[in-house]
């Protein structure tokens, strides 16, 4: 029997109904409400969307569809991930030699399949972000600087990661700060949490090159999607991947507060 490195989660059919009751937006709608003097074909081109992770392949895993199509649809995609996804095996005490590049170069070819373009690596601890926040927060003010962007996206600040929480959190207080507006999406949700939903999120219909793109994206993730050895199970389990069949997300408008629960 093989060690598992990702607890179990809940059964699918736990979630089923509730994503099934969630309300239902084109890709185009999504993101001509997201970016001022949009044409009604989704992001206008040039518009830039920043996108942070905690870790490398949280983007792809939780956000891949949107990325794919924002720049299908002429949109730029600047990605930067706080951590290098280092500690991924600790839990089970197996050593990887030059893990955190292996990640890294994952990550990097991944986007490469979105379209997205990598920034950097901000290298901060791996488990340990909610303790590094306001430093998290500095980076990210760096981050906008510097890709000058029309909207900032990541993952949900509920979503049940400690350092998922803590990216959401950082992204919140730079896109009050910056008055820009934000995209945020689960990985962990439907597998970790319980319902209810989170309040205002709901399921974006992107296109069938975007869902292509996304798969190949996660075939970058070798790391994580096969066991590094043979005693050991993969750190992202298949069951949690196979329950990512739709984009899921938030959006949350300048100056607008979120409810966090909708049943």
């Amino acid at each position: 029997m093989s060690r598992q490195i990702t607890p179990e989660g809940h059964p699918v059919e736990l979630w089923r109904p509730v994503l099934e009751r969630l309300p239902r937006v084109p890709f185009a709608d999504l993101a001509d409400g997201l970016v001022a003097g949009s044409s009604g074909s989704g992001a206008p081109s040039g518009a830039r969307m920043l996108v942070v992770s905690a870790h490398p392949d949280d983007e792809t895993l939780g956000g891949g569809r949107l990325v794919a199509d924002w720049t299908r649809a002429g949109g730029a995609v600047y990605a930067a991930t706080a951590t290098a996804g280092e500690a991924c095996f600790d839990v089970v005490g197996h050593e990887w030699p030059d893990l955190a590049e292996t990640r890294v170069a994952e990550w990097r070819a991944a986007l490469g399949v979105l379209g997205a373009r990598p920034m950097r690596c901000l290298g901060l601890p791996d488990g340990a972000l909610a303790a590094h926040e306001g430093r998290l927060v500095e980076l990210l003010r760096e981050l906008v600087d510097e890709a000058r962007p029309d909207v900032l996206a990541g993952t949900l600040d509920v979503d049940p990661h400690p350092d998922h929480m803590a990216v959401g959190r950082a992204l919140s207080v730079v896109a009050r700060e910056r008055s820009l507006p934000l995209v945020e999406w689960p990985v962990w949700l439907t597998y970790f949490s319980e319902p209810p939903a989170p309040g205002g999120l709901v399921v974006v219909g992107c296109s069938p090159e975007a869902e292509r793109a996304r798969d190949v994206a996660w075939e970058c993730f070798t790391s994580q999607r096969r066991p590094a050895a043979e005693d050991l199970g993969a750190v992202v389990p298949p069951e949690l991947v196979g329950r990512l069949t739709e984009q899921l997300a938030m959006r949350v408008l300048p100056g607008a507060r979120t409810g966090r629960v909708a049943r």
